[in-house]
């Protein structure tokens, strides 16, 4: 009885010290996910701007740049994501992405060469990550 009683505690002690350890809910808020996938946004990094060359399809187009957590639920580690966010073509942009390990250091990165946005589906995540960024903006600008 002793012995089973040590190995459900050394079990259950081993079970936590390498869980996912949920982001700083002051500064990372849960916008949502799936049964395999949980993602939050950082309220802190949020940048708009505007496309202002005359030359470009996308001018006076509205872009917000931040960045995300995601945490897949079969994994120790979490990924964060810089996200740059065409408001008008309603596009994701994956700027730069850090594997990071169950202790929040980062494995590995990497920074994209060149843009490639892509159009975001409805009902998936890149639309609840989308949706989040428009109402960070709208409370960042009633917030000036």
């Amino acid at each position: 009885m002793k012995k089973f009683l040590m190995i459900l505690i050394l079990a259950s002690l081993t079970s936590t010290c390498f869980a996912f350890k949920e982001p700083d809910p002051e500064r990372w808020e849960e916008i949502g996910g799936n049964d395999k996938l949980t993602v939050w946004i950082d309220k802190e990094t949020l940048m708009i701007n505007t496309e202002k060359s005359q030359q470009s399809e996308h001018c006076g187009h509205t872009y917000v740049t931040t960045w995300f957590i995601q945490h897949k639920h079969d994994e120790k580690g979490h990924n964060l994501v810089k996200v740059e966010a065409d408001l008008n073509c309603r596009t994701l942009d994956f700027r730069y992405v850090a594997q990071c390990d169950e202790n929040g250091e980062v494995t590995e990165s990497q920074e994209a060469p060149r843009r490639n946005p892509t159009s975001v589906l409805p009902n998936t995540v890149g639309e609840a990550m989308i949706l989040a960024i428009e109402d960070k903006k709208k409370a960042k600008e009633s917030f000036w």
